[in-house]
């Protein structure tokens, strides 16, 4: 299962153009219906939990998990307990603070409709 964790402020920072991020945009939401992901949207306010750099917490068995964490110069894999057990926390912590899966996906449907609604 791939499960994500988005700032709020990410889907309205345009990559690429106008018609790219309203077709990608899309394109997520469509992934979430369909079951294949699941996207939490993360307020942009002062309260929420911020994570500072993207990471990913990994299952490889039942027994091991690990942690990737980005950072400017590429990122680096930890297998250590306390570290992937730190991180598993803030993740959630994360999905605590953001919206549901079903709310985040509303949002993330009228913001690329308010945004990029109109482009053709």
């Amino acid at each position: 299962m791939l499960w994500f964790i988005l700032k709020e402020g990410v889907l309205s920072r345009t990559v690429g153009d106008e018609m790219i991020m309203k077709e990608q945009l899309g394109h997520i939401a469509g992934l979430v219906e369909e079951d294949t992901i699941r996207i939490q949207v993360l307020p942009d306010t002062p309260a929420s939990a911020d994570p500072g750099i993207p990471f990913r917490v990994m299952a490889l068995s039942g027994t091991q998990s690990v942690v990737y964490v980005e950072h400017v110069l590429g990122g680096e894999v930890f297998e250590e307990p306390d570290k992937v057990s730190e991180l598993s926390t803030l993740f959630g912590t994360l999905q605590a603070e953001a919206y549901p899966v079903p709310a985040s996906i509303s949002l993330l449907r009228k913001i690329n409709g308010d945004r990029y609604g109109d482009v053709d």
